[in-house]
């Protein structure tokens, strides 16, 4: 069975983000960069699969500028088996990600698609569009998955509850955070990963994203204070103007 896993380039969510000074994307001057958490989940899996035997090769994707190959480089290191690299400007739409990720998965006769539920930079979440573009069943925000023969069945999270799933290969999944806890990279194998090949192909019909017109931080939220009652906290909200 052989599986792709999309993988995506992001600024380390343990940093402090900056604004650029035309307020129109992240100033990346001192940014570290990193592979998406949940698109590191979902390559965990994957490999977790290939290690019980249930998987026999993993593709690593990413589309964007040359950083995504350091995002490769980490696959390999992790223990994807191969990688391709789909050279795009860094404002791509997903769709045409997505037509990319689709048109490799039919090419190289993938059974599964493992993606991370959502970017953790910009909040899309890819799998629902590859599933789309592929016409395969799918399988949103999984928090556990087993093979079985042709089937995967899969528990998700819904909008009140945990919903069981059986889906038929091939088919699309995107992993929840407590899917699978990522590993480290050996050194030994973060420096075969250096000299490894990546796969360049081209992004055909690479359409732009929505241009951002403006961005700004989230302010400060104001320091709460406790209320004896709900008298009173009914008269703090009339005191601010929340309530008439």
């Amino acid at each position: 069975m052989r599986v792709l896993v999309a993988v995506k380039r992001v600024p380390d969510p343990n940093q402090r983000i900056r604004v650029n000074a035309g307020c129109t994307a992240i100033d990346p001057a001192g940014l570290r960069w990193v592979m998406n958490p949940y698109d590191e989940v979902a390559l965990e899996q994957a490999i977790q699969w290939k290690e019980s035997g249930a998987v026999t090769e993993i593709i690593a994707a990413s589309a964007g500028g040359s950083g995504c190959k350091d995002t490769l480089r980490s696959a390999l290191a992790l223990g994807a088996d191969r990688a391709v690299h789909f050279p795009a400007s860094e404002d791509v739409a997903p769709l045409s990600i997505a037509h990319a990720l689709a048109e490799l998965a039919r090419r190289e006769s993938c059974d599964l698609i493992l993606v991370g539920a959502q970017a953790a930079d910009d909040g899309v979440a890819l799998g629902p569009l590859v599933a789309g573009v592929l016409d395969w069943p799918q399988a949103t925000r999984v928090t556990a998955a087993t093979i079985s023969g042709r089937v995967v069945s899969a528990e998700r999270v819904g909008d009140s509850s945990v919903e069981a799933l059986d889906l038929d290969l091939p088919c699309v999944l995107t992993a929840d955070l407590r899917l699978a806890t990522p590993r480290f990279a050996g050194l030994t194998a973060v420096l075969a990963a250096k000299k490894a090949p990546i796969e360049e192909r081209p992004l055909a019909a690479a359409a732009t994203a929505p241009r951002v017109l403006a961005m700004a931080l989230v302010s400060r939220k104001r320091a709460g204070r406790p209320v004896a009652s709900a008298r009173e906290l009914v008269a703090a909200l009339r005191a601010r103007g929340a309530l008439p």
